[in-house]
């Protein structure tokens, strides 16, 4: 049996491993921030070319669509390695019909490929059986295990770690 001092001095390496990530993380938020404002006036010009390129292709698919004519045969243009033109549009399904109805209709007109184009799933839900009664529960067959004690770590964390820790969000939230 591990002695509780062995204890102490694992609970010690788990508390100094979180805080060289913290700090390392903290770094890193520090270098991203720093590059960021070195290359500001970078950054700032893609992000300008980029809502350029998106006025020019939307300024293009109106001119496509305004034009139709133009695009009967062929359908489809290349320039400079853009393709544009007019493609058949992938269309999107839907029925105004009641689910069971569609489902009859399928069996009735097409039975040999009625399994390929219905799907069947019945599987408890785990989330709702958990609201039941452990009496319940137990004619259902179903047994709850790990309610007894379990070991857990959990680093607490101290006002500077949450602080290094909402910086580190931000920082993940500018970069999407």
């Amino acid at each position: 049996m591990v002695e509780m001092e062995k204890i102490t001095d694992l609970a010690g390496n788990v508390a100094r491993w979180e805080s060289s990530l913290v700090q390392a993380i903290t770094d890193y938020n520090k270098a991203m921030a720093a590059f960021r404002e070195d290359h500001a006036d970078v950054i700032e010009s893609i992000q300008i070319m980029a809502r350029a390129l998106g006025d020019s292709k939307a300024e293009l698919e109106e001119a496509i669509d305004s034009n139709r004519g133009l695009f009967v045969k062929p359908k489809s243009r290349s320039l400079n390695g853009i393709q544009f033109g007019l493609k058949k549009g992938k269309g999107v399904l839907s029925w105004s019909i009641k689910d069971s109805l569609l489902l009859k209709r399928i069996k009735r007109m097409f039975p040999k490929k009625s399994k390929q184009l219905i799907k069947v799933t019945e599987t408890p839900v785990k989330n709702e059986l958990a609201k039941l009664k452990a009496d319940d529960l137990k004619k259902l067959g179903c047994t709850v295990t790990g309610t007894g004690d379990v070991v857990f770590v959990k680093v607490e964390q101290t006002d500077a770690e949450k602080a290094a820790a909402a910086i580190l969000e931000a920082g993940e939230a500018d970069t999407k």
